[in-house]
């Protein structure tokens, strides 16, 4: 869950139409706050890390040797394009016979670049990289509102992001699944806390279609049990004052907590961080202190409307967060059905 800029980003962790009002607005949604494990890949298999590789009288490391490095994302082996592990080790295998090495094309700060990578056997015939290789990456965060009649979703309210990896990755795609809230660790000024979830992989909610700055979207294949709906609220409803948020705290009841909405930003186009607010819950303080990574996405509902979402804490005020209007999320999971 990145830093930047004193706030944090709370998750642990693509081409717009203009809709009217009118149209948008004219429905009701079903509320979230389901806890949820978000599971996100990219065209390509993404490198973790590198390491060393003994053979003969040397040592071969792919970072040092071949300037293949930590963050970049190897999307073709030869003229092989690669999307798994399995893929990967098969094009190996069979392009290894008679060569020491191999060309590989590489994605760095969104450029292709082509590397030789060397290819070296152990004792017992495994083929050695030197090169640690992630599929996915996975993340937590909560579920804002399903849209039953386009059978979309909406959550987070940001981008989620793998720090680990260079810029211009994309991680569009991927699945949502159910997830249980275990435990919570407290913030405190200066170190935000977290949700310990777990990821049920079998319960698995829908599709990812869309990951970026607003948040992460898609299509879902299993809607809530409960079918209760929520007006949607527009900017010029918002007000100052009373209003909450729906988060899980444990297992996977979601709850009602109180905040103070105590900033709202005129925004005219879509944007972050509109709403400012302050947890005033007495008990969500005794069990979180304030925000935690994680409660991104939680939906914000003001006079029984659904308003936004949460999206940041900060970092040095953790009783304090900002959200994102609903309005501009809406934007994001309606452009899937018109695309």
């Amino acid at each position: 869950m990145p830093i930047k800029n004193g706030l944090l980003t709370a998750f642990l962790t693509i081409c717009l139409m203009f809709v009217s009002p009118i149209v948008v607005f004219a429905r009701d949604l079903i509320p979230g706050g389901h806890n949820i494990g978000v599971e996100l890949k990219s065209d390509g298999l993404m490198i973790s890390g590198t390491y060393d590789v003994k053979y003969e009288n040397a040592v071969y490391n792919p970072n040092r040797d071949s300037d293949i490095k930590k963050g970049d994302l190897l999307v073709r082996v030869g003229s092989n394009k690669v999307e798994d592990l399995s893929g990967l080790l098969s094009v190996l295998k069979k392009d290894f016979e008679g060569r020491d090495s191999i060309d590989v094309t590489i994605v760095r700060n969104k450029q292709e670049q082509v590397k030789s990578l060397k290819l070296i056997k152990d004792e017992y015939g495994n083929i050695k990289t030197g090169l640690f290789i992630k599929e996915k990456v996975l993340g937590l965060g909560t579920l804002t509102y399903y849209d039953p009649v386009n059978m979309t979703y909406g959550s987070l309210g940001h981008e989620m992001v793998d720090t680990n990896f260079s810029p211009g990755v994309d991680l569009s795609f991927g699945t949502i699944y159910g997830s249980d809230v275990r435990q919570i660790k407290k913030s405190v000024n200066g170190k935000p806390g977290e949700k310990i979830a777990s990821i049920n992989k079998k319960e698995i909610l829908g599709e990812v279609n869309k990951n970026n700055r607003y948040g992460v979207y898609g299509t879902y294949t299993k809607g809530p049990s409960e079918r209760l709906v929520l007006e949607v609220g527009i900017r010029e409803d918002v007000k100052l004052g009373s209003a909450q948020i729906w988060t899980v705290v444990k297992d996977d009841k979601i709850e009602k907590f109180d905040i103070e909405i105590v900033g709202l930003k005129k925004q005219d186009k879509k944007d972050i961080k509109g709403i400012s607010f302050r947890v005033v819950d007495k008990r969500l303080l005794n069990i979180s202190n304030g925000i935690v990574a994680g409660m991104s996405g939680s939906p914000i509902v003001q006079d029984n409307k659904i308003i936004g979402a949460v999206t940041h804490v900060l970092v040095d005020k953790v009783q304090y967060g900002h959200g994102i209007f609903i309005e501009w999320m809406l934007e994001e999971s309606d452009a899937l059905v018109r695309s």
